[in-house]
Order: C-alpha cells, then structure tokens, then sequence
C-alpha cells in the first residue's frame, strides 16, 4: 500500500479533487479556448464574482498557479467570505506561501471560529514545521467540530505517531476505519491507516 504524506494531501485538497472545495469542473489545459472564453467573459464583466472565480479554477486546471492566486486574492479582497478565503489559503499552499496560507486561515477562523477544514489545514501546516503538539491541538479541534472528518483522524493519528504516542495513534487509525471514504483521497487514507496500523502493532 501507498503512503500519502500530510503535503501531498494538501495539494490534492487545493487542486480541489477531495471535499469539493473547488468545484470539480471539466479540466482546461494551458491554451485550451475554453480559457480564453472564460478570460474574455471576464474582462467584459470584470466586477463579477462568479466569472473571476471560474476563472481561478479553469487556471487552476490549467497549473497556471501564480494568476490563479491572484484572482483569489481579488476575490477575497473584494468579498472576504469563509468561502474565497479558503479558496486563497489553499491557493497559497499551492505555492507554498503558507504563511500567507496560516494568516489567511486565521482571518477564516474569525469569521468561522468552528470551521473543520480550516482547523485541519492549519495543523497540516504546524505538522509540516515540526510543530506536533501544536498540530495534534489543531486536528482535535477539526475533529470536535466534524466527527465525520476522515483526514483529520488519519492526520491525528500521524501526528501522535511523531510524538510517539503510539496507543493515541493506534487508537486515531482505528476511528479511520470505522469511517466510510467519500472521495478518493479518503480511500487512499483509508489504506493508509491499515498499514500503519499494522506497522504499530509490530511496535507495540
């Protein structure tokens, strides 16, 4: 089995293919005409929010990353919703720019102080710097706020492994699998924490 590391997940949630955090729309290549339909309905109506944020993600499609930052910057300057500024924390994970990503779920979690994926984010973030027990905080929170949340289990479960809390870890892969995957991202997450699991109980 696969093992899927906390920043790869990251990646797979910004792009949008996990959650439907981004909407799962047809994918656009660098030079397909649909981009340049999407551009040319945008500059016709530049103040419209749904045309800049389709535009964002056919640029996300497209891996055209820095411009598609930019439009979620617009976006979230011009309507600081839960919403865009999600949209804009993953975008800046994206290019790796976490800390603008952190600031920008802060400003999120003001507006949402409950908000799970936010929560679960920030601790990818704080596990990514070495900051386990911050991240174990972090995914407990998400967890509290979303007891369905599949990753937020797995990464908890990692997160204790690094800090070798092995019976804590154990006991996080194990509400992995008492969940049903959704997506698949989950599935490989799934898979994932049975070989941990097992990889624990050669460990303990």
């Amino acid at each position: 089995m696969r093992k899927t590391s906390v920043l790869t997940l990251v990646f797979a949630i910004v792009l949008g293919f996990c959650a439907g955090l981004l909407p799962a729309e047809e994918k656009v290549t660098s030079g397909d005409a649909r981009l340049d339909e999407i551009r040319a309905a945008v500059a016709a109506d530049p103040e419209n929010e749904v045309l800049r944020r389709k535009l964002a993600i056919a640029l996300f499609s497209a891996k055209s990353l820095t411009e598609a930052v930019e439009q979620f910057e617009w976006l979230a300057e011009r309507s600081p919703t839960p919403r865009s500024l999600l949209d804009l924390a993953l975008a800046y994970s994206s290019v790796s720019r976490l800390e603008e990503a952190e600031a920008t779920y802060a400003r999120l979690l003001k507006l949402s102080p409950n908000h799970a994926i936010a929560l679960h984010n920030l601790g990818n973030i704080a596990y990514k710097r070495g900051e386990t027990d911050k991240s174990i905080e972090l995914y407990k929170k998400a967890i509290a706020s979303d007891p369905g949340y599949l990753l937020a289990y797995a990464h908890l479960g990692d997160a204790y492994r690094q800090a070798e809390r092995y019976q804590d870890a154990y006991r996080a892969y194990e509400k992995v699998l008492d969940l049903e995957p959704k997506n698949e991202t989950e599935l490989s997450t799934y898979d994932d924490a049975l070989y941990r699991l097992a990889s624990l109980d050669l460990q303990m």
